[in-house]
């Protein structure tokens, strides 16, 4: 615990009376549910931010008549694009996931390959830099994990309906969408100094342009917002965007540069874009305009990162393409080790030139790292193996068992991850420990 001081406005409620509502007790400290919502609230809240409604813990005094006005006029708006958005984005991980191919149980957890991220408009400086500007809106609905997904979801769930209800339906979703624009442009600076080709995506960027606008909105409109409003907001929001502030600089996966963007443009749209005030409609013709002119803009924009997916899918297959050959010239050259009987191979450099090629490639996805990382033992092993020991049996046995490990390791990629890169095997069995000639061994071939 610790102590720590309040400005003399936020000690005292609308009555001018010490404010001794902040807490259940002296020794409470915890979570309770709003009685209308149920949304998850800290015990210092004293009303609920996605319906406004009031414990009756905290109704020690009756809410004036500015306060009811407040609650019933704005609060009481119905929040349709907060769903609408989190429709989309749940709706495009689902169709990401089936894009992407191979196991699809693995990619319903973490959606990693570089083909399908870009196919769906994932930013990279790389690109943006040769004009696809449309990379400045599409990152904002994509997401790589479904954990990702899933703690976006309940921050845009948790703070989306308060901020549409503040704004309008038409108002917050180009409050979201701008916000989202200046994450990347964020994220676009942070990564200079990354590699060019490093794809960034979430809706993290358009998360914290809501807390920029609501950080700011409550001290330019502090003489308007009831205080029941303003005060849980002014204690947790800064803390809430620190404590993120400081994990993505802690975490190195996490694209800061695109929250800060997110933030910064947040607190700028708060100066210039005025919320509703109560009276005022929640959609006019000008707002239906600026829905239609939004749903556009997004249709145009995954238009065309659909319309560019075949240059970076054919280079993910060229490059899925050169790792598979390198894996199969091992396989050659550990299996005419074996066929020979020596290791003599070693002497020639294919050994040595074989590993450096099969190094060089990057892995397209985590069983094909393991499948690489075995290949390359096996080739270190053949190559230092000494001349008296190659051709016995005990050497034959050996190196025969790590060939056949090798083999139906590469089976089993193809098998579960082959489909999205448009691999497959030429025949249906694994292959056995190669003897004599090696013939079958090359029978199993990919293509």
């Amino acid at each position: 615990m610790h102590q720590h001081h309040v400005d003399e406005e936020s000690a005292r409620d609308a009555t001018g009376k010490p404010d001794d509502l902040m807490s259940n007790g002296p020794d409470s400290e915890g979570f309770r549910r709003c009685d209308r919502c149920r949304n998850i609230l800290s015990d210092n809240q004293p009303s609920c931010v996605i319906c406004g409604a009031v414990s009756g813990d905290y109704l020690q005094e009756p809410e004036t008549e500015q306060d009811l006005l407040f609650r019933e006029a704005v609060l009481g708006r119905p929040a349709i694009a907060t769903p609408a958005i989190l429709g989309i984005n749940i709706a495009i991980y689902v169709m990401m996931v089936i894009v992407a191919g191979g196991n699809y149980f693995n990619n319903l957890l973490t959606i990693s390959d570089y083909g399908t991220l870009v196919a769906f408009g994932a930013k990279t400086n790389e690109l943006l830099q040769a004009g696809e500007w449309f990379r400045l809106l599409t990152p904002i609905f994509i997401h790589g994990g479904l954990l990702h997904l899933a703690l976006n979801s309940y921050a845009i769930w948790q703070v989306g309906p308060l901020v549409e209800r503040l704004y309008g339906p038409a108002r917050f979703l180009l409050i979201y969408l701008l916000s989202g624009i200046g994450g990347v442009v964020g994220s676009y600076i942070g990564a200079m100094r990354r590699l060019p080709y490093t794809t960034s995506v979430g809706a993290s960027g358009a998360i914290f342009g809501l807390f920029g606008l609501l950080l700011v909105l409550i001290y330019r409109y502090r003489d308007d917002l009831p205080d029941w409003l303003r005060r849980p907001l002014k204690s947790q929001l800064p803390s809430l965007i620190i404590v993120n502030l400081v994990i993505g600089f802690v975490l190195p996966t996490i694209d800061n540069g695109g929250h800060i963007g997110g933030l910064l443009t947040g607190g700028l749209l708060a100066i210039l874009v005025a919320y509703l005030r109560p009276g005022e409609a929640m959609l006019t013709r000008s707002g239906m305009a600026m829905i239609t002119a939004s749903i556009l803009v997004f249709t145009i924009c995954f238009s065309l990162a659909w319309l560019h997916r075949e240059i970076p899918l054919r280079q993910r297959s060229e490059k899925v393409l050169a790792f598979a050959q390198s894996i199969e010239a091992a396989r050659e050259v550990i299996i005419e080790s074996i066929v020979t009987a020596d290791a003599s191979t070693a002497n020639d450099g294919r050994i040595e030139s074989t590993r450096r090629r099969l190094e060089a490639q990057l892995p397209p996805d985590p069983t094909a790292g393991k499948l690489q990382v075995l290949a390359l033992e096996q080739l270190q092993i053949l190559g230092q193996t000494p001349a008296k020991l190659a051709g016995t049996s005990e050497w034959k046995l050996e190196s025969a068992s790590r060939a056949s490990a090798l083999q139906s390791a590469l089976v089993q990629w193809v098998r579960t991850e082959g489909g999205r890169y448009g691999l497959r095997l030429t025949t249906p069995e694994p292959l056995s420990p190669p003897e004599g000639s090696g013939e079958r061994s090359r029978q199993h071939a990919i293509d």
